[in-house]
């Protein structure tokens, strides 16, 4: 598995060198302001079973999709009615996936994470990615990168080591007709977002 190490003031040949891995088909191990994230390009359909696998995860569980702006929901043909803007503009960038309808009434789960490096990889390769945490299904995430990964059942193309602010996962709720639904509680209190859209209970 190949290393990077990443701080604040990463450069574009960074960027470009993780963009073109993953235009390769690679799978990596990538941070977020959350948590450390398994990701590769959306429609890299072998490198989401290649997740499945490192993760031990069931495959019936989607993947969670990563964008880097509000505009980028047309990438997974979703449209934003009035209150999914209001809700999206007040939260992302941020750790709140919301699971949203496409126009195939497909559910997907969608997320704009914080994080310049992810939104500059996003913005570069010019499609989402697909990401789930980097730990054995059923596990937590370490609080340290050194012991993160050690149970995963196999390892991934390459990794973008850093320390992390936070090892909170993002709260995940369900958006469908105009009415949020809790699934995770995470590092968004579910209270904190009904108090700026009681419209939404």
């Amino acid at each position: 598995m190949h290393i990077y190490e990443l701080n604040d003031s990463f450069t574009d040949q960074l960027v470009n060198d993780i963009s073109q891995r993953l235009r390769n088909g690679e799978v990596g191990i990538i941070p977020t302001e959350t948590v450390f994230g398994l990701m590769c390009l959306y429609d890299n359909h072998e490198g989401q079973q290649k997740i499945f696998e490192i993760k031990n995860r069931d495959k019936e569980k989607k993947l969670q999709i990563l964008i880097a702006s509000i505009t980028q929901l047309e990438w997974i043909n979703i449209k934003l009615n009035t209150d999914l803007q209001h809700l999206t503009s007040v939260f992302w960038p941020g750790p709140l996936t919301l699971i949203i309808e496409n126009n195939r009434c497909d559910e997907l789960g969608v997320r704009v994470p914080n994080h310049r490096f992810v939104q500059a990889i996003i913005n570069t390769v010019e499609k989402p990615l697909a990401a789930t945490s980097a730990n054995l299904s059923g596990n937590t995430p370490s609080d340290s990168y050194n012991q993160e990964f050690n149970d995963l059942d196999n390892e991934p193309d390459f990794m973008v080591k850093c320390e992390l602010d936070s090892h909170q996962a993002s709260t995940i709720i369900r958006f469908h007709n105009n009415k949020l639904e809790l699934i995770r509680e995470g590092a968004i209190m579910f209270d904190s977002i009904l108090q700026k859209f009681p419209n939404l209970l």
